[in-house]
């Protein structure tokens, strides 16, 4: 068989074998945080990235998406949720050494101007919980040859800290990805989030402000399966995308969405024909300018939309969605910019 095909057929029977016998226990867990979602765009699309991760959000829903980014790219995200709480993202990525992609990101949530009170009702000091994700996104083209058009593997790096009332955790994981282009038109993506990660608490130093021993124990976060696929309709203006996940402490979750995207043409510089003396040529192409979107995350409705317009040495986009709100909840607001030099 030629090896075109056994990548990705390998690949794709580890992961669904994973997800067959994932333990299939809701509840509560650590580092939920980290599986929220982010970018406008994938969040207006339901939550259906993994398979399309074509954007600088690609490290963050499935590593080896970075392998889809062709200049340097800088994002960034605002999440608005319910009870105060915040969520931001900050990410970059760039292609290096031809065939591979670099990329760094940060999530930082939280909630702040919590009262605290004691055994008698009586207020102490104040309660804050932040909590900060780092990682290093790496993702490489393994092929790209037909019959298929690319195949690619990639992998996150992550280091995980969190401060809850004056405790501190910190941890590391792994996400890993694969993604497979088949067509120009149609792609799916495998992602696994977590794996490897967990929280050490030591609640010694906190506890003995107030004359009482603490404990060290460990708190380990559930291992998250993606799969998605998506694909390009009316001559590449409308996309649809779809995705399943699955944790050890979470029933099977589905989300889906579809975008249409208005072009106009702009001068860009473009690699040259093989033979060519000049490096680069700049020509009028077609580029996306203006998308709207939505999407079904697991129960809710999403919405938005995006704007791109290039500003002298750069170009210029910026997301929004809307998320709506489960039963006593608020609707969630989501704002996203991005730069492509």
């Amino acid at each position: 068989m030629n090896r075109v095909f056994i990548y990705p057929l390998l690949i794709i029977a580890f992961f669904a074998g994973a997800i067959c016998f994932a333990d299939s226990e809701d509840g509560g867990y650590a580092g939920v945080f980290t599986t929220m979602g982010i970018g406008a765009r994938p969040i207006g699309l339901g939550g259906a990235f993994t398979g399309l991760c074509d954007d600088v959000n690609a490290g963050y829903w499935n590593p080896a998406g970075i392998s889809r980014i062709g200049e340097f790219t800088i994002g960034g995200m605002y999440r608005r949720l319910d009870l105060d709480r915040r969520y931001n993202f900050f990410n970059l990525a760039t292609p290096i050494l031809g065939d591979a992609s670099l990329g760094l990101s940060w999530i930082n949530a939280g909630v702040s101007d919590v009262q605290g009170r004691d055994s008698d009702g009586l207020p102490t000091e104040e309660i804050k919980n932040r909590k900060n994700t780092i990682f290093l996104s790496f993702a490489r083209r393994l092929v790209q040859e037909k019959p298929i058009e690319m195949f690619s593997v990639g992998v996150n790096v992550k280091y995980i800290q969190e401060d809850l009332a004056n405790l501190n955790a910190y941890g590391v994981g792994f996400d890993l990805g694969v993604f497979l282009q088949i067509t120009e038109e149609y792609a799916v993506g495998f992602a696994v989030q977590n794996v490897g990660s967990r929280y050490n608490w030591d609640s010694g130093s906190y506890y003995a402000r107030y004359g009482s021993q603490g404990s060290t124990y460990n708190e380990s976060f559930p291992v998250n399966f993606r799969f998605g696929a998506s694909g390009l309709f009316l001559d590449k203006h409308l996309v649809l995308a779809s995705d399943i996940e699955k944790s050890n402490k979470q029933e099977v979750r589905v989300h889906f969405g579809g975008e249409y995207w208005l072009f106009k043409e702009v001068l860009k510089e473009v690699e040259s024909e093989e033979g060519s003396e000049e490096a680069t040529v700049r020509l009028l192409v077609e580029d996306r300018w203006v998308g709207i979107r939505a999407g079904y995350d697991d129960g809710r409705l999403t919405f938005g939309g995006s704007l791109w317009q290039a500003v002298k040495w750069f170009d210029l986009g910026i997301g929004y969605a809307f998320v709506t709100a489960k039963v006593n909840e608020d609707p969630e607001h989501v704002i996203s910019i991005e730069l492509q030099f």
